[in-house]
């Protein structure tokens, strides 16, 4: 069973137009139309583990991190070498541990086996462009709401510049309405949920495409690969992706994952990924 959202050329041109400096209003019954086509069925074709691709074998002539926490040294390996990763396990007890790596005329993958091996459980894999980084503590792929199944996403042509942190919110927004299918614009439901949020640089703008029968995973994917200068992160615990988020949600529509944009100014990332895992995950 599937179902389709659509909206008039106009009702997103009104959305749009909405935009405040800085940040978006996000009109759930306006601003998804044409973005989302969802389906019931969960992909399968994502098997655990981890494969060679040519990423994986990217020559590195020096990556060099001295104590430094194991998410900042992931985001410099990525930004030094136009990376994009999708990082699906991230508990903060693991990234912020200090490390220090040398590795000379080494390649990506034994870059990611010097910052993460030394924990045990965590693969990592080339799809679509972008090194995943997953831990044996993930659900699998029917369990897990990443690999839940779109029949279409699409980013349309407009006016307004879409960049791939809010690409990443009309994502998320859409995987709820196709969880909860109920159009939020008919009967006793509100129309016109709102929530802000910034809308990343403007120079990180997604083009216009349309994927179909992709996962969420996919998407994301595809998102942060669009420009290789940013990475995905799942700010939940295993358990949460493996369960049905609630019904209502919340204003901060970077509930399960966020883009993280690698920016030149930026030397200690984990001061603000930590901040956003640590409220998701349990105390140690």
């Amino acid at each position: 069973m599937s179902w389709v959202v659509r909206t008039s050329r106009r009702n997103e041109l009104n959305c749009l137009g909405r935009m405040r400096p800085g940040s978006v209003q996000l009109y759930i019954c306006l601003l998804l139309g044409g973005l989302i086509v969802g389906s019931s069925d969960l992909a399968s074709q994502n098997s655990p583990g981890k494969t060679q691709c040519d990423l994986l074998r990217r020559h590195i002539k020096l990556f060099n991190v001295l104590q430094t926490t194991r998410i900042d040294a992931l985001m410099k390996l990525g930004q030094e070498n136009r990376l994009s990763l999708g990082i699906e396990y991230a508990n903060p007890d693991h990234l912020r541990a200090p490390i220090t790596v040398r590795l000379e005329d080494g390649d990506i993958e034994e870059a990611l086996a010097a910052i993460l091996g030394p924990l045990g459980g965590y693969s990592w894999r080339c799809e679509n462009g972008v090194i995943n980084i997953r831990h044996k503590g993930s659900p699998t792929a029917r369990n897990n709401i990443l690999d839940r199944l779109l029949t279409e996403f699409s980013i349309p042509e407009s006016t307004q510049p879409v960049t791939i942190i809010l690409a990443s919110a009309y994502l998320r927004i859409g995987l709820q309405r196709h969880l909860y299918p109920t159009d939020p614009c008919r009967g006793a439901r509100p129309c016109g949920t709102v929530g802000s949020l910034p809308v990343g640089r403007l120079d990180n703008r997604v083009r216009p495409f349309t994927s179909r029968r992709v996962t969420v995973r996919q998407v994301l994917n595809r998102l942060v690969s669009e420009h290789n200068n940013a990475a995905w992160i799942v700010l939940v615990p295993p358990r949460e992706l493996a369960r049905k988020p609630p019904e209502t949600l919340s204003l901060n529509v970077n509930d399960l994952w966020q883009i993280y944009e690698y920016d030149l100014a930026a030397t200690r990332w984990s001061d603000i990924i930590l901040l956003s895992l640590r409220p998701n995950w349990p105390s140690p």
